[in-house]
C-alpha cells in the first residue's frame, strides 16, 4: 500500500512521525509512504525552457517505478500495489489512476476526500503564477523565459523565498473564493517528451472503458469544517458577500448577474434564507463540505460506475466522531456535526510518540477501518468474508444506461456498526444537480469518446 500525502501541494510530508501504519501493517500489508516535491518547485510550468509542470507528480510516479523494482525485497508483491491518498494526495491517486502508467505500476487506487475534478486540484493561469513569483523575489518584468528562468535558478532564489512569496501569487479572487492554493498540476504542453497530464480531466474522465482499476472513493461528513475558519472570523464579509461560496467550476464570469441569484437560491436551500451567523454554522460547513468534496467526488463516482465497467467502485462517507478527529479538536470545532476534513486519518495512521489509540470505539474504528481497507489492498474487495469485519461493502451498481437513474449505495462508518445505505447528502445532491444542469452538462453523453 502506498500512501500520497495531503497538503494541497503545497505543504505536508509522508514522514511516520506523522503517517506510522502501526494499525495497518498488523493487517498483513506492507505500507510505503513518500515524499515529492510541492508547491513552486514542484508545480511551476514553463514550457518554452523545458519546464513542463507537474513535477511532484512525477516524483511520485518515480516513487512508484521504485516500489516495482524493489519492493519484493521487502517481501512486497509488485503484481499487487495499491496506490491510496488523503486530499491533494486522494486527486493525485486519481490522476495517476488515469494516467498510462496506471495498470503498469498499481493494480488498485483509495481516494480519501479528494479526486482530480474537484475545482480546486488544477492551477489557474500557469504563465501568469510563475512570472508574478519572480516578480515578488525581485525580478523586473521580462518576456525573455530564459531570462526568466535564470533568475529562478540563482543562489539567492531560496526554497523559502519561494514559500514565503508564494502567497503573492495569489489573485484576489482566488483568495476570496476560498482554498487560495497557487501552485498545483497543470495540462502539460503537447511537446512534453514524458507529460503526466495531456488533456483537460474533464475529457480524460469521460473516456468510456479506458481504466479497469478496483477503487475506493469517499468522503467525511462535515469535510467543511476545515475550511471555516476564515470565515468564522469574517461572518459579516462573508454574509455580505455570499456570491463567493458559488463553486468556480460553474462557467460564469464575475460580474454575471447569475451569480448572485446562485448565491440567494444557496441561502434559501442551506439556511432557510438567514443571514450568517454562528447560529448557522452546522449549515455554512455544509455548503463548504458541498463545494469543495461532495458534489465533485459524487460526480466523478457517477462517470466511474457509468462509463468504467471494468472499474468496481466502492463509496464510503465517515461520519464518526471520537477521541482522535485531532483536525476537529484543533479547529476547536467539536461543538459542530460530523467529522472534519482529515479526521479519519487518524483511524488509520498513528503520530510517533502518540500511542494512545483511544477510547474502545475509537479502537474498533481503528480495527475496522484497516482491515477493510487493508483487505482491498489484498484481494480488491474491502470485505471478501461477507461480515468478517461486522459488515459487507458492496460495490456501486454498474452497468447503467443512458437513460438509468444513478443512486450512490455507499458504506457510513460511524463507529458503531458500518451499514450500507443509500444517496449520501441526497437532498443537497438534487440541489447542485439542478444548478450545473441549468449552467453546465455534467454529463454529456453525445461527446463521450466509447460506447456505454
Amino acid at each position: 500500500m502506498v500512501w500520497i500525502h495531503g497538503g494541497g501541494f503545497w505543504f505536508g510530508n509522508g514522514n511516520s512521525d506523522y503517517y506510522l501504519p502501526l494499525s495497518l501493517v498488523q493487517e498483513d500489508v506492507i505500507v510505503v509512504t513518500l515524499n515529492y516535491r510541492l508547491g513552486a518547485l514542484g508545480f511551476i510550468s514553463l514550457p518554452e525552457e523545458g519546464i513542463w509542470g507537474n513535477a511532484g507528480l512525477k516524483d511520485q510516479r518515480l516513487a512508484l517505478q521504485w516500489i516495482q523494482e524493489n519492493i519484493a525485497q521487502f517481501n512486497g508483491d509488485p503484481n499487487n500495489v495499491t496506490l491510496f491518498g488523503e486530499s491533494a494526495g486522494a486527486a493525485a491517486v486519481h490522476l495517476h489512476m488515469y494516467a498510462d502508467h496506471a495498470h503498469k505500476l498499481f493494480h488498485k487506487a483509495i481516494m480519501q476526500s479528494g479526486t482530480a475534478n474537484m475545482e480546486w486540484v488544477f492551477q489557474n493561469n500557469p504563465e501568469y503564477k510563475v512570472r508574478k513569483l519572480a516578480k515578488e523575489m525581485g525580478l523586473e518584468s521580462t518576456t525573455d523565459t530564459k531570462e526568466l528562468l535564470k533568475f529562478l535558478q540563482s543562489p539567492k532564489i531560496t526554497p523559502l523565498h519561494m514559500l514565503e512569496k508564494t502567497v503573492s501569487t495569489l489573485t484576489a479572487d482566488e483568495r476570496r473564493r476560498q482554498l487560495p492554493l497557487a501552485f498545483k498540476p497543470v495540462i502539460e504542453d503537447s511537446q512534453s517528451p514524458d507529460a503526466f497530464i495531456k488533456q483537460p480531466i474533464l475529457d480524460r474522465l469521460k473516456q468510456a472503458d479506458s481504466v479497469a482499476i478496483p477503487s475506493i472513493m469517499g468522503y467525511n461528513s462535515a469535510e467543511g469544517l476545515a475550511m471555516m475558519v476564515n470565515a468564522m472570523r469574517k461572518v459579516e464579509e462573508y454574509d455580505r458577500d455570499f456570491k463567493r461560496m458559488v463553486p468556480r467550476n460553474i462557467p460564469l464570469n464575475p460580474d454575471d448577474p447569475e451569480l448572485e441569484i446562485i448565491a440567494r437560491q444557496m441561502r434559501d436551500f442551506y439556511m432557510n434564507g438567514r443571514s450568517l451567523s454562528p447560529k448557522v454554522f452546522n449549515e455554512l460547513a455544509n455548503i463548504l463540505t458541498d463545494y469543495h468534496f461532495a458534489i465533485d467526488m459524487q460526480l466523478a463516482a457517477e462517470w466511474q460506475v457509468r462509463l468504467q465497467p471494468k472499474s468496481p467502485l466502492y463509496f464510503y462517507q465517515f461520519d464518526y466522531v471520537g477521541g482522535r478527529n485531532f483536525y476537529k479538536t484543533i479547529l476547536q470545532m467539536s461543538k459542530l456535526k460530523g467529522a472534519s476534513h482529515g479526521d479519519e486519518l487518524f483511524y488509520l495512521f498513528q503520530m510517533a510518540g502518540n500511542e494512545d489509540m483511544g477510547s474502545e470505539d475509537d479502537r474498533r474504528t481503528t480495527k475496522q477501518m484497516s482491515e477493510l481497507w487493508a483487505n482491498f489492498a489484498k484481494t480488491g474487495n474491502p470485505t471478501p468474508e461477507p461480515g468478517a469485519v461486522g459488515c459487507t461493502w458492496k460495490a456501486v451498481n454498474t452497468g447503467l444506461s443512458e437513460k438509468d437513474t444513478f443512486n450512490l449505495n455507499y458504506l457510513l462508518i460511524n463507529g458503531n456498526q458500518c451499514q450500507m445505505k443509500e444517496n449520501p447528502d441526497k437532498e443537497r445532491m438534487e440541489f447542485w444537480r439542478g444548478i450545473y444542469e441549468k449552467y453546465s452538462s455534467p454529463i454529456d453523453y453525445s461527446r463521450l469518446s466509447s460506447k456505454l
